[in-house]
Parts: C-alpha cells; sequence; structure tokens
C-alpha cells in the first residue's frame, strides 16, 4: 500500500491491483496498523475502518411461479465496502463462463434450472466501491402445491450457512416475518 499525504485526508493506494479502486483498502489491507515513512521520520497509523454502514448488500427480487410450481424471478443485488470484494475479484479474474457456473452453485433453490441471463456493473463514483449483480433464473417444481396450498420457501437467493446468535437470529426472524406481513396485506 501506499499512502498519498492530502492535507488531513491521505490516499491510500493498493499498489499490487490494476483494478481496485483509489483510496479503497478492502479487508485485506483496511483496518490495520502501518508503518507511515516521510522526510520528517516515522509513525504507526491506522488503515481506514469499513464500518457497518460501508459494507452493504441490499437485494431486490421480482418472482412469480405459474400453476405447476415454476419459478421465475430476476434479481438485482447491489454490495458495496467489504461485501463487494468477492464480486470485484470475479468480474476481474474470471471467464463469463466460470462467473456462470459460480451462479449456479450458489444457490440452494430445489429443482434448479438454469440462469438465462447475468450481468455485472461496478460503480467506482467514490472511495467506496460497489458493485451491482442483476440476473434471472429459473426453478421447476419451486413450489408445492397440495390441493389449495401453495408451499414456498421465502429466501430464494442466498440462506445463512453459520449459526447465528440469539439476538441476531431473532431480529432476522423478526425481519422476515414483517416482510410476510407487509406481502399479506
Amino acid at each position: 500500500m501506499v499512502c498519498v499525504p492530502n492535507g488531513k485526508d491521505s490516499i491510500w493506494l493498493e499498489c499490487t491491483s490494476q483494478t481496485v479502486s483509489p483510496g479503497y483498502m478492502g479487508s485485506f489491507t483496511g483496518n490495520r496498523e502501518a508503518l507511515l515513512v516521510s522526510e520528517g521520520g516515522s509513525t504507526i497509523v491506522h488503515t481506514p475502518v469499513y464500518r457497518k454502514e460501508d459494507n452493504l448488500q441490499i437485494r431486490h427480487i421480482k418472482a412469480a411461479i405459474d400453476n405447476n410450481g415454476k419459478l421465475t424471478a430476476k434479481v438485482s443485488t447491489t454490495t458495496s465496502g467489504l461485501q463487494q470484494d468477492d464480486l470485484h475479484s470475479l468480474i476481474h479474474n474470471s471467464s463469463p463462463d466460470e462467473q456462470k457456473k459460480r451462479l449456479q452453485r450458489i444457490f440452494t433453490l430445489s429443482n434448479y434450472d438454469e440462469v438465462p441471463a447475468f450481468t455485472y456493473l461496478e460503480s467506482r463514483e467514490s472511495a467506496l466501491p460497489s458493485v451491482n449483480e442483476t440476473l434471472e433464473l429459473v426453478a421447476n417444481d419451486y413450489a408445492s402445491i397440495t390441493g389449495k396450498r401453495l408451499f414456498i420457501r421465502p429466501n430464494i437467493v442466498s440462506t445463512y450457512t453459520s449459526k447465528l446468535a440469539e439476538t441476531e437470529k431473532e431480529r432476522t426472524i423478526s425481519y422476515i416475518l414483517m416482510l410476510l406481513l407487509i406481502g399479506i396485506q
């Protein structure tokens, strides 16, 4: 990393990557102690910290289920800060075929069929980069139909792979219930 002095605010540059936004540190070099060397001597400084407000994943899904339980969905996900690190790497280090294979691996849908279309758009307008991922997906037999009842799993795109702390679990369950109630009205 190189630090470019700029008055009270310095600009950090990632010297080993040609694709990382100027001023962005990432998870490997952000929130660390660093040695800053200048003509006047050296000092230990702390590299920028990315707060929870900086590291977002915002997802919008528009989905439809037909009479046979087939799901078609359009998904738009915007990630920023540390949340976009993996997608940034995927965009710059993987072919479109490898990107599609990743999408086919990450969904936990039963009877998942295909991703007919997907795109990635990076935004580097600020020191905090973001990536917008848009995709379409199709899953046959997503919903189980029994008589007049339709059974679905609401979280069609991602699931937690680690156990949540009790307070986080309660907050997540409350949020999901709130979303379901809004959808019912």
